[in-house]
This record gives C-alpha cells, structure tokens and sequence, in this order.
C-alpha cells in the first residue's frame, strides 16, 4: 500500500483568508509608519507620502518576482545596490610586460620592433588537419 507523501511542505500557513503572518505584520507595520507620519506631519505632505507610501507597502506585501515574494527579494535587491560590486574577472593590459621587451630586439634606430610571427603553410595546416581526423 502506498504511502502519502507530503507536498508543499515550505508553504506558509495562512491567518485570514490569503494573508500569511509575513504578509500580515508587513502590512501592520507599513500601516502603522503612515499613522505616525499623520501625527508628526502637515496634511498635505502626509497625503503625498501615504499616495506614495500605501501602494509601495501593498506591492512589498503582495507582489511577486517569478513566484518568489517580494519581501524575499528586497534584501538581495537593497544588498545589490548598496554593497560595492567585487569583480574577480581585470582586463589585461595591452602591451609589453618586462619580461617580453628583452626578448625584442632592437634595430640600428634604437626602436624595438616585435618578434616576427611564424607563418602557416599549407603543409603544416594539412599535417594538422590529418592529425585531429584521426
């Protein structure tokens, strides 16, 4: 007899309805930071802030990015733009390194020109080509 696996096991558990305790409590502190700014501040400038204010709580406390909440998101989001970017990957300078100038030598002008280049004949690219087919 088979036995019942568990599924969404990483699912939250809802309070009222489609509101999980996250959802809740970010949508109690956001309301309660616009009740404070309407003790502390004029009318009109609440008003502006609260336009402003309610829909980014209601997009923080509801919204979602590829199915992922967006209050999971706005850490990484905040982390992104505020720590400095540390890139592992520097562009070569294009140039001699020391080491190379010795091996260049210098002609009767005193400038350096490069080392010639090894051309490719039609042989060595047919030796080349027998030699992969194998």
């Amino acid at each position: 007899m088979p036995v019942p696996v568990p599924q969404f096991i990483k699912e939250e558990t809802k309070i009222m309805g489609l509101v999980t305790l996250t959802q809740l409590s970010i949508l109690t502190a956001g309301g309660g930071f616009l009740i404070f700014l309407y003790f502390v501040l004029t009318f009109q400038l609440w008003a502006i802030l609260a336009l402003i204010g309610f829909p980014l709580i209601l997009v923080i406390t509801f919204g979602q990015v590829e199915g992922i909440p967006f209050f999971k998101i706005l850490p990484y989001v905040i982390r992104h733009i505020w720590v400095p970017k540390s890139y592992l990957w520097y562009k070569e300078k294009i140039g001699f390194s020391p080491a190379s100038e010795k091996e260049i030598p210098e002609t009767a002008k005193g400038q350096k020109t490069p080392p010639k280049k090894k051309e490719l004949d039609l042989r060595i690219l047919e030796e080349i080509s027998q030699y992969l087919d194998k």
